[in-house]
């Protein structure tokens, strides 16, 4: 019987974006995919410090580029809930 606190799998509606999140997180250790993570690091950190300065009405421009670079970062190194290998 399966434990009930385990995760089921998130069905994206669009198969395509599911098969493709799953793909990226399977290559997650390739060298290219750690350069992209480093990447991703570097443009959050860089756009955190840009809010330091930026307008106000440019802080929520900059909110919305950390929270997708964290997405796609979460989806190279977690894959999608209740995805393990």
């Amino acid at each position: 019987m399966a434990d009930p606190r385990e995760k089921t799998p998130i069905i994206l509606k669009d198969k395509d974006k599911s098969e493709i999140i799953s793909n990226i997180h399977a290559a997650r250790g390739d060298y290219l995919m750690t350069r992209l993570v480093g990447l991703l690091d570097i443009l959050i950190s860089d756009t955190r410090k840009e809010n330091d300065t930026v307008s106000a009405l440019e802080l929520p421009k900059n909110q919305g580029k950390i929270e997708g670079f964290k997405e796609l970062k979460n989806y190279i190194e977690n894959g999608l809930p209740g995805q393990r290998f």
